[in-house]
């Protein structure tokens, strides 16, 4: 992405975020062909069209979609490095929880890119089911916790940060990987490969649901705790494997990886990530990496 300009990856985001060359010109205050110039100018760059143009929509192909997250992160890590210092806590602790597996893949890069903000604010981690960070977040042992369940406690405060895409892996020969997209409900027959409840329980209630959605229920044949093992059982033909989308990570599971959908609709095979944090004001540290998360997942900071 070295090449690639920042000014083209904002006019690609802005467009993939209005759905609509009309209103994106109206944000950023610059004629739509400037912004389709933009665009095709970074299709040149990447060497894939991002965008599937008609006459009423503007929606992502696989290639734009998947460039939607890296910009994010690009162009919020060039904003941290850009951003003055003398504005930054000098120092400080976040004890921040997240899902022991599988780890959606936008928090590493909220990391990150909080991390190059603030170099020197401690961050604790710690790795736990949606329950056990919720707990710990009402004890007052966390100050913010990355979860997939909103129940939480009605004293702790919580936002939903993004619907994250699913995909299946599917065992070598399989036939439904003649197909480009997945039906859940063409699962029913299949094994699963989940995690643990108690280690995932947002994760596990969540394709659960998904899979009564679909008007069946999962039988679950192996646990494995950690996605590269539940990528191995299924790599053995022990089972099928259900995954949050990640462009940076899904070439490892190549050929066998295919996009959900519920009922042929798509938009509904995600797996939600939500931010929750104690009741009361936030502090600086905190509401600095609120507003970090919410760049990175494409959500303006909250008016202060």
């Amino acid at each position: 992405m070295d090449r690639i300009r920042s000014e083209d990856l904002r006019d690609f985001l802005t467009v993939a975020e209005e759905g609509d060359f009309a209103r994106a010109s109206q944000r950023l205050d610059r004629h739509p062909m400037l912004l389709k110039e933009s665009v095709r100018e970074l299709e040149r760059d990447i060497g894939a069209p991002l965008l599937i143009v008609n006459a009423t929509t503007v929606s992502l192909t696989g290639a734009g979609d998947a460039l939607v997250i890296s910009a994010r992160a690009l162009l919020a890590s060039q904003e941290a490095s850009r951003a003055p210092r003398t504005h930054l806590p000098a120092n400080g602790q976040l004890r921040i929880g997240v899902p022991a597996a599988p780890l959606p893949p936008l928090v590493p890069r909220i990391l990150s890119a909080f991390r190059a903000l603030f170099p020197r604010v401690a961050l604790n981690i710690r790795e736990a089911a949606d329950g056990a960070q919720l707990r710990e977040l009402e004890a007052g042992r966390l100050d913010i916790a990355f979860v997939h369940s909103a129940r939480s406690p009605a004293a702790l405060r919580w936002e939903t940060l993004a619907e994250e895409p699913l995909c299946v892996i599917l065992p070598p020969r399989h036939p439904l990987l003649t197909l480009r997209t997945v039906a859940l409900e063409l699962l029913a027959a299949e094994p699963f490969i989940l995690p643990p409840a108690g280690l995932a329980d947002g994760y596990v209630a969540r394709i659960t649901e998904l899979c009564a959605e679909a008007d069946f229920r999962p039988r679950v044949s192996h646990q494995a705790h950690q996605l590269s093992t539940a990528a191995g059982l299924v790599a053995a033909g022990l089972g099928v494997a259900i995954v949050p989308s990640d462009p940076d990570a899904d070439d490892q599971y190549g050929a066998l990886l295919r996009p959900l959908t519920v009922h042929g609709q798509p938009a509904s095979a995600t797996l939600p990530l939500l931010l929750a944090r104690g009741k009361g004001p936030p502090g600086v540290v905190v509401d600095r990496f609120l507003d970090t998360a919410r760049r990175l997942a494409g959500h303006p900071p909250a008016p202060r």
